[in-house]
């Protein structure tokens, strides 16, 4: 049975403008969205209107309209007046909008995804309307401060619940945003959460709305999520491949390698004489599969493979 549509929230930074135009083709190629929300500044908004296909579904929402009470600046403020780092609000603040979006977005569910993570095949979410979760191995023990200090309740499973993409139930996230805000009514809360993350930790990565989510959700409710029995296939460093902006032939070959999505990361290190033998090394795959010389076109796709294995240990 195939899922009902549901809505999707992207996140936007300049630096991702152009990544997230393939990300979007992505989805608009495999997902069975309902509608695809775009939050960003208005000037990328305004990048990404005049690069992407027109279509009624895709709306472009500008970030200062969605939390009214909390802006960029206002964060870059409260971030001065702790002596931590204002450069790092944004980090922050895309936390909260895609949080906020549960009292926007029209779909019971709305699946948030990584702007620099492009989709390669049709994707499961749903399953009889519990939300697909994926896990990884990461453990930032801050984070779990900050819910035990916000909600009382103990990290609940070896893995972690951040990745690329996560699944929400947007009453679950409603009540989440209620209970952070009924610990302290006399501020917003946003600021509730940020008031308990220490100077150093507000300075680098003192939060996870994926981490603190998926303990509330399933702490409470456990029936509404399923964690994937087997994760899908990701590969998080595309950009030590083909840099951080791949052709579409690049991402075919990722596709041909089974992988269900690749992140692009803006800032990851990368070679560029790698890169490019790399790239060309892809138009060699074409050139070779057109004229049907298949085994050769094989050791290039196990090449790649090879490269990718590397990479990840």
């Amino acid at each position: 049975m195939r899922e009902e549509p549901f809505d999707i929230v992207l996140c936007v930074g300049s630096q991702h403008a152009d990544i997230a135009y393939k990300t979007v083709l992505g989805i608009l190629t495999y997902f069975n969205y309902a509608n695809i929300w775009i939050i960003s500044n208005p000037r990328t908004l305004d990048k990404l209107k005049l690069t992407l296909p027109f279509n009624k579904q895709l709306i472009y929402l500008e970030e200062d309209k969605i939390i009214p009470e909390v802006s960029l600046e206002k964060l870059k403020e409260y971030f001065k007046r702790r002596d931590a780092q204002p450069s790092r609000a944004g980090w922050y603040y895309q936390q909260f909008l895609k949080m906020s979006m549960s009292l926007h977005c029209q779909s019971t569910h709305y699946l948030i995804w990584d702007a620099d993570t492009i989709p390669l095949r049709n994707i499961q979410f749903l399953n009889k309307n519990k939300s697909l979760i994926q896990t990884s191995s990461e453990y930032h023990r801050p984070y779990f401060d900050v819910i035990k200090s916000l909600l009382n309740l103990d990290k609940l499973i070896p893995k972690s619940f951040i990745t690329e993409h996560m699944m929400v139930s947007k009453a679950i996230m409603k009540e989440l945003i209620g209970t952070i805000q009924n610990t302290n009514q006399k501020q917003h809360w946003v600021f509730n959460i940020l008031s308990l993350i220490d100077k150093t930790n507000l300075s680098q990565s003192g939060f996870s709305e994926y981490e603190t989510y998926g303990t509330y959700a399933l702490s409470n409710y456990s029936f509404a999520i399923q964690i994937r029995d087997e994760n899908l296939r990701s590969f998080r460093s595309g950009t030590r491949v083909y840099t951080p902006n791949p052709s579409f032939k690049n991402l075919e070959i990722l596709k041909k390698l089974n992988y269900d999505y690749v992140t692009f990361e803006v800032w990851d290190n990368h070679s560029k004489k790698a890169t490019s033998k790399n790239k060309k090394l892809a138009e060699l795959y074409y050139i070779v599969l057109k004229l049907k010389l298949t085994p050769l076109a094989n050791m290039i796709l196990k090449h790649f493979e090879k490269k990718i294995k590397k990479i990840i240990e």
